[in-house]
């Protein structure tokens, strides 16, 4: 449970063990001191992402936006937390993102960078709200490239599922940003990893095979990665070749996480996804199939049945 007196910031960094947070970790207390319903950490924003369109936002929501900006500027950080709290009770930090980068941007003139920068910093260091932790990442977003201690806070932070989104966005800035985003992939395994792998971009070797072998193992819904890992792991190309029993295995796992359509488009979405399958069906005929394989193809079978693909398994 963590003590009443650390802020988010200190109880993640207190948590973390060899680089990662324990399977078992979460910020229910943070979540409850809001009277949020509590849901596995990510989920609000990762739903909101995935499933709901964007909200209706108020006329005057750039004016209070302004108001959290301005006061933040002038040093007025308390009241500044204040005006963004209330703001924050209302629309969850993922739903302004663009109207907080955008008044930034739009009265660059008229801020106190330094101040503005220092509140953001205060805000991912100091603050025991998670909502109001988010928009200190939306504002330090807007300054580019930070040195090497902030970078090393949003590494901290995005180990966190609820905020690896945030931290990938602004890693995405960085020069060296898609490895970045690759190696916090690697050490997420709810929404956080999710959210990487929707912004990693395959630029090398050991991304494609880690994105084959392992990309769709997350601890929400496999499915929610299957599209990208197939399009992005080079899984059509690697079909054209002989695979190894360990190849096999993970070109299944996709597969079969591809068929699972409940959360998000899987295989329908694919150019050619007769193909696709029957390129699987060709290989498990190499293979001695254990459970696993057997089910594969049995949802293969079913799926081509459902669609008149006609005799695919």
């Amino acid at each position: 449970m963590p003590d009443h007196e650390l802020s988010i910031y200190e109880y993640i960094a207190g948590a973390v063990v060899e680089g990662a947070l324990p399977d078992d970790f979460n910020l229910d207390e943070f979540e409850q001191e809001r009277g949020q319903i509590r849901m596995a950490d990510g989920a609000w924003d990762g739903i909101a992402i995935y499933h709901m369109a964007s909200p209706d936002l108020p006329g005057d929501i750039d004016e209070r936006i302004g108001n959290v900006v301005d006061l933040a500027s002038a040093g007025a950080y308390e009241r500044a937390d204040e005006a963004c709290s209330s703001l924050v009770d209302e629309f969850r930090a993922i739903a302004i993102i663009d109207q907080v980068e955008g008044y930034v941007h739009a009265h660059a003139r008229e801020i106190d960078a330094e101040a503005l920068f220092h509140y953001a910093m205060r805000t991912l260091l100091l603050s025991r709200d998670v909502e109001l932790l988010k928009i200190g990442f939306e504002l330090l977003e807007v300054f580019g490239e930070p040195d090497d201690e902030v970078k090393d806070v949003a590494r901290l932070l995005g180990l966190s599922d609820e905020f690896a989104i945030f931290a990938v966005f602004n890693m995405m800035d960085w020069h060296d940003g898609n490895q970045e985003v690759f190696e916090l992939a690697k050490k997420v395994r709810g929404w956080g990893r999710i959210h990487a792998i929707a912004k990693l971009e395959p630029e090398t070797a050991e991304i494609r095979d880690w994105l084959f072998f392992e990309g769709v193992d997350n601890e929400v819904v496999p499915a929610y990665s299957a599209l990208e890992c197939y399009e992005k792991s080079g899984f059509a190309s690697r079909m054209k070749q002989p695979l190894n029993a360990r190849e096999f295995t993970a070109a299944g796992t996709i597969v079969d996480t591809l068929l699972d359509e409940g959360p998000v488009p899987g295989i329908s979405a694919l150019d050619d996804s007769q193909g696709a399958l029957q390129a699987y069906i060709g290989h498990a005929a190499q293979h001695d199939l254990d459970l696993d394989d057997l089910y594969t193809v049995f949802h293969i079978r079913a799926y081509a049945d459902h669609e008149g693909f006609g005799k695919t398994a």
